[in-house]
Formats: C-alpha cells, sequence, structure tokens
C-alpha cells in the first residue's frame, strides 16, 4: 500500500469513528433521554385511559341492558323511589369535640374553668 491511500483509509476510519461517536454523545442524546421517557409516560397514561375506558363501557353496557343495574343508580344517584315507597333518613352521629375541655398534664382532662 502507498502512503497516500494509508492516509485515505485513515481519513476515512477516523471520519467514521468521529460522526459514530457525535452520534452517540452529541447534544442529541440528552433529547433521546428526554424523549424515551415521556414516551414511557405517555404509554403508562394510555394504559390507564384504555382501563377506564373499558369500565365506561362496561357500565354504559350495565345501564343499557340490566334493569338491576338501573334501578340501583337511579335510586343511590338521583334519590328516586318507588311508588308508596318511604325514605326514613337518621342523621349521621356527631363526633364528640374537644371544645370547651382542656389537657391536664398526665393524660387526663377537665371542662374548662374546673380546678
Amino acid at each position: 500500500m502507498r502512503t497516500g491511500e494509508k492516509i485515505l483509509i485513515g481519513g476515512i476510519v477516523s471520519l467514521a469513528l468521529g460522526l459514530g461517536l457525535y452520534t452517540i454523545l452529541g447534544p442529541t442524546s440528552g433529547k433521546q433521554v428526554k424523549l424515551e421517557a415521556d414516551l414511557k409516560k405517555l404509554k403508562a397514561e394510555n394504559q390507564r385511559l384504555a382501563e377506564e375506558n373499558h369500565r365506561l363501557t362496561l357500565e354504559v353496557e350495565a345501564l343499557r341492558n340490566r334493569q338491576d343495574y338501573q334501578e340501583k343508580v337511579i335510586r343511590q344517584e338521583l334519590g328516586l323511589l318507588k311508588p308508596n315507597e318511604i325514605l326514613i333518613q337518621l342523621p349521621r352521629k356527631k363526633q364528640k369535640t374537644t371544645k370547651g375541655v382542656s389537657k391536664i398534664p398526665g393524660g387526663g382532662s377537665r371542662p374548662m374553668g374546673v380546678k
């Protein structure tokens, strides 16, 4: 091989190596990592939405075809009753409040103003 051919082959190899390193380590490598992370997030969101879509499809099907489910939804969400049906609602139990009670060292409590 002549010297000129050696230089030409060396230059081509160097150029190919340089382009390869630039592709791997160049300014677009960070963008690719970010894009791959974004793609992973979008795929997860897409999967969640597909599951929700399936659940909603089943619910719509049940609302169209199942009278027991229709009745349940009408009663729970709309609060409707059958003719001659009476609804009795009891008030919820209120939680005891500590208003007007002070803490005593040692873990006890007493009404405020009592020593």
